[in-house]
């Protein structure tokens, strides 16, 4: 499964997904909608503990082929408090 850089947040369909979800490994979210909004994933169900915000930089060649392939650095590393 690709990637593709102009991802849309599952959840409020408005910001670039850049957050995954931890444990799970989820990341169709951006970081505004898992901060605020989730305590599981919306997608498994599993609970949230952290999540990763990703920085997204495409890493296409112009004489290449892969319009779709990115580069991921890992720019937050946080712990979720979960409130049951």
């Amino acid at each position: 499964m690709g990637i593709c850089k102009h991802s849309k947040c599952y959840i409020c369909n408005k910001n670039y997904s850049n957050t995954k979800i931890i444990p799970c490994n989820h990341w169709a979210f951006c970081k505004e909608c898992v901060y605020d909004k989730i305590t599981k994933c919306p997608i498994c169900k599993e609970n949230v503990e952290s999540y990763k915000i990703l920085k997204l930089t495409p890493t296409t060649n112009p004489t290449d082929d892969s319009a779709n392939d990115l580069s991921i650095e890992v720019l937050t590393n946080t712990q979720k408090s979960i409130n049951n």
